[in-house]
């Protein structure tokens, strides 16, 4: 009797289970799918100038791609734009050949707060305190590297040098790096104390072949420094150890902008845009910096169009929503060229979405650090 009753619930637990994996949306038992969770809806600036007197300040939803705001100016579109981890402020940098200003609005209402004229440059960063900016400065001589107060833009210190690339700030001291053009050199700026101080260390290939550093970023965590440059056979990126300046990764891609530090703190993007009128198709690489492989994501080859997208996938540049769920890369290429605004998801690694601004010349996209809540 009792086999023949365990053999009965045996047949009854197989048979709900049966039930369970069969079972249809008027079954009470079974188990729901899960909600699938909400897009987060951030915004972004887009440098944009249609012709010569209507550069402008754009400001896109990344969620449904429409233009929310538009701040209008005469002369070129910013070179660059940074805000404060706060979202508090925004800081612009933007010149033409007999015009130069730097200045600083409150983001959530569009007023100025300070502006310098006469002084301007092609890359922005902001310290971890919101104390600080630090400002790259082509348009003088010699061309110089200036530590700002914000809001009010004084001038803590100036760097002079002959050419700069690319800079960044430390993600928790008051330091900052910047590659030098001329040299194979990075110059490291500390104002962590009232006297502000710099080194420089040499930078070579694993060879010991000089290079020349474009573009570097500090890691989230500030363990390394990820760069990329020039060397006589060709472009290399490199990551180092920050304290000890060890080379710990070396290859040899065709990138052209970057690093692109994920929020992840695990993945860094680099970008080449067609180059050489057409010649040379565009790429997007993404370097792991737990594992230090190096793979190509995006090959230009793949994507094409018509007139005036010939060039389907030709990135100027790229930012990612806070939650680094999306990338966001804008069209621009070596020239005029007008292309898209393209989202790609980073949890598939495909393009989702495309958006389509008046027809005219991309330069920056710069994403808003907090989410938008209505």
């Amino acid at each position: 009797m009792r086999k023949i009753l365990r053999t009965s619930c045996l047949a009854i637990v197989v048979l709900f289970g049966f039930v369970a994996l069969t079972c249809d949306e008027d079954c009470p038992v079974c188990p729901k799918e899960p909600e699938p969770v909400p897009e987060k809806e951030y915004h972004f600036l887009y440098s944009f100038v249609g012709s010569y007197y209507t550069s402008a300040v754009l400001t896109y939803s990344t969620k449904t791609g429409e233009m929310v705001d538009s701040t209008y100016y005469g002369r070129h579109p910013f070179w660059d734009a940074r805000f404060t981890s706060d979202g508090r402020y925004a800081c612009y940098t933007s010149s033409d050949a007999n015009w130069a200003t730097t200045w600083i609005t409150e983001y959530a209402t569009g007023d100025t707060v300070s502006v310098l004229q006469g002084v301007a440059g092609y890359f922005l960063s902001i310290s971890y305190d919101n104390r600080y900016l630090l400002m790259v400065n082509y348009f003088s001589a010699p061309t110089a590297a200036f530590l700002f107060q914000i809001p009010t833009l004084a001038i803590v210190h100036e760097f002079q040098t002959n050419a700069w690339g690319g800079i960044d700030m430390h993600p928790f001291r008051n330091e900052g790096v910047a590659a030098i053009l001329d040299e194979d050199s990075l110059l490291f700026l500390n104002f962590s104390s009232d006297t502000v101080s710099s080194r420089k260390e040499r930078i070579r290939l694993l060879s010991s072949v000089e290079m020349r550093g474009q573009g570097v970023k500090y890691s989230r965590d500030g363990s390394k420094l990820v760069l990329w440059g020039v060397w006589p056979g060709g472009i290399v990126i490199q990551v180092r150890n920050a304290e000890t300046f060890e080379i710990l990764h070396e290859s040899y891609p065709d990138v052209r902008l970057g690093p692109y530090m994920h929020p992840d703190g695990e993945r860094v993007f680099f970008v080449k845009p067609w180059t050489d009128i057409g010649g040379y198709p565009s790429s997007v690489w993404e370097l792991n910096l737990r594992t230090l492989l190096l793979r190509r994501i995006i090959n230009g080859l793949d994507y094409g169009g018509t007139h005036p997208y010939v060039y389907g996938f030709n990135p100027s540049d790229m930012d990612f929503t806070p939650d680094g769920k999306y990338a966001f890369f804008i069209s621009g290429g070596e020239g005029l060229e007008h292309g898209p605004i393209l989202k790609f998801d980073l949890d598939t690694y495909q393009f989702v979405d495309a958006f389509f601004p008046s027809a005219g010349f991309s330069r920056v996209i710069r994403m808003y650090p907090l989410e938008i809540k209505k």
